[in-house]
């Protein structure tokens, strides 16, 4: 084999390894941003439940997708004020009777 030939397949070798490199640690990013963004538990159950990593993690970028998507307008301060105060109150009736709390409409979801 002569030198050249030696220097093109070392090469070559170089690059496959470096490709194969970068999408290891470009799928690695990948699941960390995915799992930072759902969490631990909702990353572990999406990858359960597609069957495994790649459609777990396909299934979750959709969502991702469709989220963003949403044009979602910030809530004026009066109404942020009640639903704030609404939630706490739900919360602090939940840590008592989870059951009623879930069950009993407050006034700032009936309209």
């Amino acid at each position: 084999m002569s030198t050249t030939a030696l220097f093109a397949l070392l090469a070559l070798v170089v690059i496959a390894v470096a490709l194969l490199v970068t999408l290891l640690l470009l799928r690695k990013r990948q699941t960390g941003r995915l799992r930072s963004r759902f969490g631990g538990a909702e990353y572990d159950r999406a990858v359960q439940d597609g069957g495994g990593r790649r459609r777990g993690e396909a299934g979750l970028d959709k969502r991702t997708e469709r989220v963003e998507s949403f044009h979602l307008q910030p809530l004026a301060p009066a109404d942020r004020t009640r639903f704030g105060v609404s939630w706490r109150t739900i919360q602090a009736r939940f840590v008592d009777g989870p059951a009623g709390a879930v069950a009993k409409p407050t006034s700032c979801w009936v309209t």
